[in-house]
């Protein structure tokens, strides 16, 4: 389910959006403009989820969040160590993860960085 969106030029690989208010789901928004109105509007916790993407493609994401730029760089960088680390009010976060394939019998390792913050 991978949509590509388009922010100022940019083609965004996201993957899902949605406002969040007590536990429930309420909105999916189709930009990231909209989803940083909705949470605001709705005061509710956005969750946009990227695969894979670019330097550029993170940059607006970066810049539409305020996300610091030493996070960004760590975000953008694959096969990071599980971490917790604090920039500012932001918290940066790199999880590994890991599914068990049955029919070759055997375990896939990723990873997900995850940044947790309040509204600016």
């Amino acid at each position: 389910m991978t949509a590509g969106k388009k922010k100022r030029g940019v083609r965004m690989m996201i993957v899902d959006s949605a406002i969040y208010v007590d536990g429930h789901r309420t909105a999916e928004p189709k930009t990231l403009r909209e989803t940083y109105e909705a949470a605001h509007e709705q005061r509710g916790v956005d969750w946009i989820g990227l695969y894979k993407p670019t330097e550029e493609e993170f940059a607006s994401v970066a810049e539409e969040f305020g996300l610091h730029e030493l996070a960004v760089e760590d975000a953008i960088q694959a096969h990071q160590r599980p971490k917790l680390e604090r920039y500012g009010d932001t918290l940066f976060v790199v999880l590994r993860v890991a599914r068990y394939l049955d029919r070759p019998e055997t375990v896939q390792f990723g990873e997900v960085h995850v940044f947790v913050g309040a509204p600016s």
